[in-house]
């Protein structure tokens, strides 16, 4: 299952098209303000006439858009959602999955969630980062990320957004207790690894894989 929420329709549909090429069983679902906000595509007016997707206008009054419990609510054995759309969107349809195997769940933010999102009650502080490997130890000033402190001490990792959405700076940790600060992991994720670009450490020191 697809859905797309406004700008969400541009990975969506690349998916979708190549899930028709394979004669995959999919359905994607097209949420969109009106129609002079939905995109003109023959690949989705195709998919539509195939009986494969579907275009929601809600005219700025979500309830008369998509019925999120009705659509996604109850998980099928097999089924793998992925959505992508405004931050607000993809707030509303996690909320409707709870339930659903974490494996399942597959999802991409266009931007970062906002700083203060990612904050929520906890202050930046200074924390030490041990490399397990390299037996070395860095402090992480409070105005400074992970990366950057490595960085500074001659360690470089490959990253690309800096900001908690791509992975690219994925890493694992093996102690400490780490302030996960990213919109990619699921809560599975998270239990061996952390995005080093934007999460810090809610322990003195956090223990890392390098």
């Amino acid at each position: 299952m697809l859905i797309a929420g406004g700008i969400g329709i541009t990975p969506l549909l690349a998916m979708a098209s190549e899930l028709k090429m394979r004669g995959a069983d999919f359905h994607l679902h097209y949420c969109a303000r009106n129609q002079n906000k939905t995109i003109q595509s023959n690949e989705l007016m195709e998919l539509i006439n195939y009986g494969k997707a579907t275009i929601y206008h809600d005219n700025g009054d979500p309830s008369n858009g998509i019925d999120l419990k009705k659509t996604i609510r109850n998980y099928e054995e097999g089924r793998h959602l992925y959505f992508c759309g405004p931050t607000g969107f993809m707030a509303a349809i996690k909320n409707e999955i709870k339930d659903w195997p974490l494996d399942h769940i597959h999802y991409e933010h266009f931007s970062a969630v906002s700083q203060e999102q990612n904050l929520g009650k906890n202050l930046n502080t200074e924390f030490l980062i041990s490399l397990n490997r390299s037996k070395l130890k860095f402090k992480v000033e409070a105005n400074e990320s992970i990366i950057d402190s490595l960085r500074k001490n001659n360690f470089f990792i490959e990253s690309s957004c800096e900001e908690g959405y791509c992975g690219t700076c994925l890493t694992r940790y093996l102690g400490g207790e780490p302030d996960h600060r990213d919109t990619v992991l699921n809560e599975k994720d998270k239990k061996d690894f952390i995005l080093i670009c934007c999460s810090r450490s809610n322990s003195p020191e956090l223990v890392l894989d390098l």
